[in-house]
């Protein structure tokens, strides 16, 4: 993305709708596999490759995971539409901003979600001066998902369940959407993780007399101030339940309740954790690619859910063992990148120094190494080594590697 000076840049430079070089270089990163750190040519964007997002976008795909996306809000900072100018919204009125806005939600909605613009339209939506409404590449409408932008510091899009359903059934549809709101500094306002179960492995019923039972297991790690709401409903006809805990206002909000069925007696049961940002308080975009170990750290309760599904299909395995395996992956993965790389940038002058101290392999790695471990390694380092050994960690990093 090019920079511009706030002093000499005139506005009008900064209206076009067509050729923006973010998604320029989000085709290109596309084409590279998501090889995110060779994207840091942005200084607009520096230092936001923090969260040590390295793996690829394969490792993501074959990672399957049990719960799923059911509401989806993020948003983009009107920046990172013009070229780095902080205050283009103060400076322009969301009319004269409109046509670059709506060019870059049509990018959005078909590049990054693999959706389509239905209609650009003059309604306010979540305080935003216009949106567009979205519908699906076969032309089926997601009513209640649409992209607000103008007037309010950006563009903000918000995916329903529905418009989840399609845009997540995609493989490495999460790990895509993920590197484009790191590439655009954006942020998640809303998400809903849900797991559901099909044999009616909990209900709403035992979730609210574990909860009579024992409050706790409604917090995390059963520490922390206890909910203080609950509610409790049932429906006439139909005999479907829910049980809530956790209010509207709430960071974090639970709801177990009957879904409709379909042909058979009783419908599934969907445990449903809503997060939302606020008070200083940030969602990760890890949410979007590790969404089983969210879910299950929100609660004792849900990590409980989340290892009752899974002994369901055959994994024995606690949540905190499946968090150290995918971790392990991860790292295997890091670490395979980092020896290609370094066999092509040091291979020759390696090769050169083994010529030159008579094939001495010892002598070489003395003169090379260095204390530390890389950068893109240190998060995985510093989870895997609470409850490993060094040695134990790398052998597990090295059996990866080898399978």
């Amino acid at each position: 993305m090019r920079t511009h000076s706030l002093d000499t840049t005139p506005v009008s430079s900064l209206l076009t709708p067509f050729g923006c070089p973010v998604f320029d270089d989000f085709r290109e990163a596309e084409a590279m596999d998501f090889g995110i750190p060779s994207l840091s040519k942005n200084p607009t964007n520096r230092g936001v490759y923090s969260e040590g997002a390295s793996a690829n976008i394969k490792q993501h795909e074959a990672d399957i995971q049990k719960t799923i996306v059911d509401f989806l809000t993020f948003s983009i900072p009107a920046c990172a539409f013009f070229d780095g100018v902080i205050d283009i919204e103060q400076r322009c009125s969301p009319e004269e901003l409109r046509a670059t806005y709506e060019a870059n939600a049509q990018d959005i909605a078909e590049e990054v979600l693999g959706l389509q613009i239905a209609e650009h339209r003059d309604f306010s939506q979540n305080r935003y001066s216009y949106s567009s409404t979205l519908r699906t590449k076969k032309g089926a409408l997601l009513k209640g998902s649409f992209i607000g932008y103008g007037g309010n510091g950006g563009l903000c899009v918000s995916l329903t369940g529905q418009a989840c359903n399609v845009v997540f059934q995609k493989a490495g549809a999460a790990f895509k959407l993920y590197v484009f709101l790191l590439r655009m500094n954006g942020n998640i306002s809303r998400v809903d993780l849900s797991l559901d179960c099909h044999n009616r492995e909990f209900t709403p019923e035992q979730a609210e007399a574990i909860y009579d039972e024992d409050d706790r297991q409604f917090t995390t790690g059963g520490r922390g101030r206890r909910p203080k709401d609950a509610e409790r409903y049932r429906h006439k006809k139909t005999g479907m339940g829910s049980f809530i805990v956790g209010s509207d206002k709430s960071v974090k909000r639970l709801n177990v309740y009957d879904r409709e069925p379909k042909g058979g007696a009783h419908g599934d049961v969907r445990a449903e954790y809503r997060f939302r940002s606020g008070n200083g308080r940030k969602l990760p975009l890890n949410m979007l690619l590790c969404r089983d170990s969210y879910f299950a750290g929100a609660s004792l309760y849900a990590d409980y859910l989340l290892n009752v599904v899974m002994k369901g299909i055959g994994d024995t395995l606690t949540t905190a063992q499946r968090i150290a395996t995918r971790i392990v992956n991860e790292a295997a993965t890091a670490y395979e990148k980092a020896v290609r790389w370094l066999r092509h940038v040091g291979g020759k002058i390696i090769n050169l120094m083994m010529l030159v101290t008579g094939e001495d392999a010892e002598a070489v790695v003395s003169l090379l190494r260095r204390d530390g471990i890389p950068e893109r390694l240190k998060a995985a380092y510093a989870v895997l080594s609470e409850g490993m050994g060094d040695g134990e960690l790398w052998e597990a990093v090295g059996a990866a590697v080898a399978a």
